[in-house]
């Protein structure tokens, strides 16, 4: 049967797929409608997802429901949007939708469904939404063909959403630019377990060289710890070893408590709040003053951590989006912009349009939204005060700033790299301690070498990364890292 002509999924006249989104979709046909879109931020996944439903209902025959989730509100009017240019009319599910029945319409479309009176719909919902009981109870209760698509389908792995992976749903597509959970082998496989194979690996290399992604300079600016924060980052450390040595299992595997997990997330927000930054970013933004499309990333929270809580940015991060913002706006004189997840849809809608604009702000504050999904293309270069080591993360955020925009040749990425100690003064404190912390340096130069190699100017960390190994005496073989890790 052919459902009402104004709701039902088709390809939009405009949209024409490239050769390696076709192939996505025919290996995900071959895997039975079950896998994984693992492709770099900015090369399509949420057309190729659409692209891939349109084919799956047209197999079934025209009939599918299509459960769509992702992880913020922002996102769900993102997807909200591209919905219907692919011809569906999707019920938005979260608590602020501006559908106010949303409950009400995701519960008789499924029963709707389920009883054969009709034959598509669509809902998007944020992972939280999906989460809650009612949608839970309305999404298991679907029988026949039910797709869900999973937008930065890491998140999924958690142990808390692993658990909302609903067996009766029957065809599945997970999207993520880094499905592989960083230190998490057991959220992977889950993740894995559920979704089924990689139907494609497109990576930011991959795009760069196909033009997909602008291409870029990268610059790294070092910094280190202050003896305040120094003196906790030891404490905190030896509180995770502890801890460490007291949870290992019998075979040697370490199974970190929700304990450890704190401390290693207060350890990040240490390094991520560092004072120092301040100080460098000013000396490196100057040149910029009268620059436009500049991006500051601040915060080091993330979807990952523990405490978690979406709207709720941690103390930390607010004390340095205002210092930054005070640095920017009132010290240089520059028309700045937070970004974060206190502004709501609308708010953020129109600080997007004058910031492309560029004629009455120059620079967007932001944290953590940015790391999952926000399209502002028009950044030209990129302060990411955020150091993650998590190459989820920064793997996201470097895709932020490479979205192809007009008149946009590159990008410029300025990341600051945080030492625990300085390299001349390494001789002074004990090999203990440096030991203690030469995870850090480690972790920084991976990072480091990552962003570099794919830059337009990649020998341009090899003399820093040389020097650090050299200070805190870093035998890569040892630590079981390549020496191009």
């Amino acid at each position: 049967t052919i459902p009402p002509m104004n709701n039902y999924p088709r390809m939009p006249a405009d949209v024409e797929m490239r050769s390696y989104q076709i192939d996505a979709i025919n290996q995900w046909e071959k895997e039975g409608f079950i896998g994984i879109f693992d492709m770099a931020t900015g090369t399509g996944k949420t057309y190729t997802a659409l692209a891939a439903i349109v084919r799956l209902f047209s197999k079934m025959a025209n009939n599918l429901a299509v459960i769509i989730v992702c992880p913020y509100q922002h996102l769900v009017e993102q997807w909200k949007q591209d919905i219907e240019k692919f011809g569906m009319r999707p019920i938005v599910c979260y608590s602020a939708s501006q559908q106010k029945d949303w409950r009400k319409r995701l519960k008789t479309a499924t029963t709707s469904f389920n009883l054969g009176v009709k034959d598509h719909f669509c809902a998007v919902s944020t992972n939280a939404t999906f989460s809650s009981e009612y949608v839970q109870n309305q999404i298991s209760n679907l029988e026949g063909n039910t797709l869900l698509v999973v937008d930065e389908a890491h998140n999924f792995g958690a142990e808390h959403l692993s658990s909302m992976l609903l067996p009766n749903i029957k065809f599945r597509l997970a999207l993520s630019a880094t499905i592989d959970r960083y230190g998490d082998e057991e959220g992977t496989q889950k993740l894995y377990d559920y979704f089924g194979r990689k139907c494609i690996e497109y990576t930011l290399k991959e795009a760069i060289d196909n033009r997909m992604l602008t291409p870029y300079y990268y610059y790294p600016v070092v910094l280190t710890l202050n003896d305040d924060e120094l003196k906790e980052y030891l404490e905190i450390t030896r509180a995770v070893a502890s801890s460490i040595a007291k949870s290992k299992g019998s075979k040697g595997r370490v199974n970190l408590s929700d304990y450890a997990k704190m401390l290693l997330i207060k350890r990040a927000r240490l390094v991520a709040a560092a004072n120092e930054k301040i100080k460098m970013l000013r000396d490196v933004i100057m040149p910029y003053a009268d620059e436009t499309h500049i991006l500051i990333y601040c915060g080091a929270t993330t979807m990952r951590d523990v405490d978690y809580k979406e709207n709720q940015p941690e103390i930390d991060e607010i004390r340095q989006i205002d210092l930054v913002t005070d640095l920017l706006g009132n010290e240089i004189g520059m028309k700045v912009s937070k970004f974060t997840s206190e502004e709501d849809a609308r708010k953020r809608e129109t600080i997007k349009k004058e910031f492309s604009d560029g004629k009455h702000m120059q620079a967007l504050i932001a944290i953590r939204c940015l790391d999952e999904g926000v399209n502002i293309p028009s950044i030209k270069t990129a302060f990411i005060l955020a150091s993650s080591t998590n190459p989820k993360e920064y793997i996201q955020r470097r895709g932020r700033v490479l979205r192809t925009y007009p008149g946009k040749n590159f990008a410029t990425i300025y990341d600051f790299i945080t030492l625990p100690i300085p390299m001349e003064d390494i001789s002074q404190y004990s090999g203990d301690i440096v030991e203690s912390v030469k995870s850090l340096a480690v972790r920084e130069i991976t990072r480091m070498r990552d962003f570099a190699s794919i830059s337009e100017n990649p020998s341009s960390v090899d003399k820093l990364v040389a020097d650090i190994v050299s200070a805190y005496n870093i035998n890569f073989e040892e630590r079981g890292i390549g020496q191009n890790a």
